[in-house]
């Protein structure tokens, strides 16, 4: 099932054609803090875009990213 937007998440998607269309990879929920996730990327076009798309309450600017890093695949 594609993740479904909710209040203070971020949506992960990734495109394999530069950015023309994307395809949904997970969604991560709203934390209290700062939390590890780790996911693989079924792509290894040169031509692969990552997206992170955030939705937070309009009142509040409160969703960060940060020390992200893309490994080649095992």
């Amino acid at each position: 099932a594609s993740p479904t937007w909710a209040f203070d998440s971020l949506i992960v998607s990734y495109s394999i054609n530069g950015g023309a269309s994307f395809i949904p990879l997970t969604g991560i929920p709203s934390t209290n803090g700062w939390e590890l996730y780790t996911f693989p990327l079924p792509s290894n076009s040169a031509q692969t875009v990552i997206r992170f798309a955030a939705r937070s309450q309009q009142w509040q600017n409160d969703i960060g990213l940060d020390l992200v890093r893309v490994l080649p695949p095992c």
